[in-house]
């Protein structure tokens, strides 16, 4: 693989929305480390305010990012192409996440252009203007390559996104050797006992389904219900559900954090609504974050984690979901769940044994 991308490109080139320093490790997170291993990678975040361009090295070696003005148009586009001569780029490997760098990607002759499709736009659940997708529209038939997270996503970019090119579902998976619970936790934190712990990590945003949470956490006071992540702002819903006195929010925490109260959980939660883009279109990362961790999962039914029924519950209702948390709380002990669910973690990593 090293040979094939090294003759073919000098330099992939990821367009995105991202913060690199604030976003969690997300599906660019862990495409970008893994072609770090083989080609320079340059991170564009469109975050200056006025025209220019700043490079910044990054903790993962051979990755680094580029502040770049934000306004989209032929001045940005101008800018990122005087970044990439900087760095001697001429044989780019453009890696699309961020759709709206049309210029660049109707302009700049790169030798190979993916859009990465880790989320459904078409959906009126994100609510884009028609000329947002317009834009996307344009960028796809600028592609080379779509690469989804789902075969939903993928059918969507063809069917909304009228794209009549190469497809490639490719779903996400874990960074197994991080997340896999040591046999050690299992002795000193989930061992410990106490109050069991219903356990949610990711973005809090409007596609929770907050009444159903809600209505969970009211019948089961003998729960606590502990959730991390970036807050959307403005959320009244989450203000109530935090008013509980089993609701504890523990903000926005580094991986290593992360990980600690995962093993010290007793279930993960995928607790979201249950709407097209969810239930036919959604591909959580969390759900083999959960797994690896050691943790039985309880989630609202979504098709892509259909395939994994023997370590995800799935609910509907509050009633079922608080039947499966209690059915499930037992199992987060069994060496032989865990066994089970290591297993299935690691057959999703990416970065397989071989």
């Amino acid at each position: 693989m090293h040979e094939t991308l090294s003759q073919k490109f000098d330099a992939v080139v990821m367009l995105t929305f991202s913060n690199w320093h604030t976003e969690m490790r997300s599906n660019r997170y862990h495409y970008a480390t893994r072609f770090a291993r083989h080609l320079p990678v340059i991170f564009v975040q469109p975050d200056l305010e006025e025209p220019g361009f700043r490079y910044e090295p990054t903790e993962v070696r051979g990755m680094s990012l580029l502040h770049l003005y934000s306004r989209y148009g032929w001045k940005q586009n101008g800018l990122l192409n005087a970044a990439l001569v900087q760095r001697r780029v001429r044989k780019s490997l453009a890696w699309v996440y961020n759709f709206r760098f049309l210029d660049f990607l109707a302009l700049r002759r790169n030798e190979f252009t993916v859009y990465h499709a880790s989320e459904d736009y078409f959906s009126p659940a994100f609510m884009l203007s028609e000329r947002s997708l317009n834009d996307l529209r344009t960028a796809l038939r600028l592609s080379d390559l779509v690469v989804a997270v789902s075969e939903g996503v993928r059918d969507s970019i063809v069917e909304r996104g009228c794209y009549g090119g190469e497809t490639l579902v490719v779903q996400n998976g874990c960074d197994y050797k991080f997340w896999a619970l040591a046999p050690e936790a299992v002795a000193s934190d989930i061992q410990a006992g106490g109050r069991p712990i219903a356990f949610y990590q990711g973005g809090i945003k409007h596609m929770m389904d907050f009444p159903l949470l809600l209505e969970i956490v009211r019948r089961l006071p003998g729960w606590e219900f502990w959730f991390c992540g970036e807050v959307q702002p403005g959320l009244s819903e989450w203000s109530s559900l935090r008013g509980h006195a089993n609701v504890k929010y523990h903000g926005k925490l580094a991986p290593e954090e992360l990980r600690r109260l995962m093993y010290r959980s007793t279930v993960g939660l995928i607790p979201f609504v249950q709407d097209d883009l969810i239930v036919n279109r959604a591909f959580p990362l969390k759900a083999f974050e959960y797994i690896a961790c050691g943790l039985p999962v309880v989630s609202v039914p979504i098709k892509a984690l259909q395939p994994y029924s023997n370590v995800i519950t799935f609910a509907e209702t509050a009633g079922q979901f608080v039947a499966a948390l209690e059915k499930e709380a037992p199992t987060r002990f069994s060496a032989e769940a865990i066994a089970r669910r290591l297993k299935i973690a690691q057959s999703q990593d990416y970065d397989p044994e071989v």
